[in-house]
């Protein structure tokens, strides 16, 4: 089976071509091609991703990367001779008018490529459904609408968080073998690090604008058992680093910058400052673990993000000067925390 899949749940635009292998109890997957373009850069400007400029992006890109994933897996055949009116007749147009009528860049895009190429051998269509941004989530899907209708191929909806507990069951880091048991028990060579796994199972989700701990009884049947009661752990790590005047996007820059401070030698740090008692107090700052006696396993970050900003702010009013150490002293603080 060949699968087309389609990802449009935030700031990238993807889409990619498997072919799974085998029977339910042991299938394996080949990844044929995986085309991404990440629109980080554009919203870096804003400290965040903007949702309607997400949308206008994946509607600018979606036929640009389908093309390049169809090609990179061998499956573009273009035929200069097929006719809009050929392949796709005035009822057909009329329905796929309707279905991507808020988004005319797109269609536009849409009719002037798909009826030029060879419908692909494929035998689905699979794209993310959700959770996510959902004027972003509505591109993707539909897309996948159009193409499954001019194609006549399924629809599979994928729900987003899913695909991350299953991502992290691929081999050779994703590159391009990997297996899927379906099956109750997961082999030794199934599993990348070579660890047994046994249904029921806990899967910790930390994406984005998610944090579940979610409880596995079998594939298909999941309970969610704990998640965040305000901000995710990825929306704090990004509103801290704004506090920290850090770039977007805040997860890698305050693992950078707490990565650095541990490599510093502690010599280094220390020389050359005159207040000692301020200074020792500074870098054994240690932060809030909100909600860890809770009697539930919900989550809470908003607490941590404000309880660093009132540590920012008492540092400058006592007048802790620790200069280009401050963002680093406080990153590693914060991530411990988190």
């Amino acid at each position: 089976m060949k699968i087309l899949a389609i990802e449009t749940s935030c700031d990238e635009t993807s889409v990619a071509i498997i072919e799974g292998k085998g029977k339910l109890k042991n299938p394996s997957f080949e990844i044929l091609s995986n085309v991404v373009l990440s629109q980080i850069k554009l919203h870096a400007h804003w400290g965040g991703v903007v949702p309607m400029m997400a949308k206008r992006e994946h509607s600018k890109n979606l036929i640009v990367i389908l093309e390049k994933s169809l090609r990179k897996s061998s499956f573009l055949i273009s035929k200069s001779e097929f006719l809009i009116s050929k392949q796709i007749q005035n009822s057909k147009l009329r329905i796929i008018n309707k279905i991507l009528e808020r988004e005319p860049e797109l269609m536009e895009r849409f009719l002037k490529f798909i009826p030029i190429i060879k419908p692909p051998k494929i035998d689905a269509i699979a794209v993310t459904v959700g959770p996510g941004l959902e004027p972003a989530l509505w591109v993707g899907i539909n897309f996948a609408k159009a193409l499954a209708f001019v194609w006549n191929k399924p629809i599979v909806a994928v729900n987003h968080m899913e695909g991350h507990m299953a991502a992290v069951l691929l081999q050779n880091g994703g590159h391009s073998n990997f297996q899927f048991p379906i099956s109750k028990q997961i082999t030794k060579s199934n599993f990348k690090n070579k660890k047994q796994i046994n249904f029921p199972a806990i899967a910790l989700l930390v994406s984005g604008g998610h944090t579940e701990l979610v409880l596995i009884k079998k594939w298909g049947d999941y309970k969610i058992i704990g998640e965040t009661r305000d901000d995710a752990a990825g929306e704090c790590f990004d509103k801290t680093a704004r506090m920290l005047e850090l770039p977007y996007p805040g997860g890698p820059q305050i693992s950078k910058q707490a990565e650095i401070f541990k490599k510093y030698p502690l010599t280094f740090r220390m020389g050359g400052w005159a207040r000692r008692e301020m200074e020792k107090e500074a870098f054994n700052i240690k932060l809030p673990r909100p909600m860890i006696d809770s009697k539930d396993y919900d989550f809470s970050f908003s607490g941590l993000k404000t309880a660093t900003l009132y540590m920012l702010r008492d540092m400058k009013e006592r007048h802790i000067n620790i200069g280009d150490f401050t963002p680093m002293i406080l990153a590693k603080s914060f991530a411990e925390a988190v």
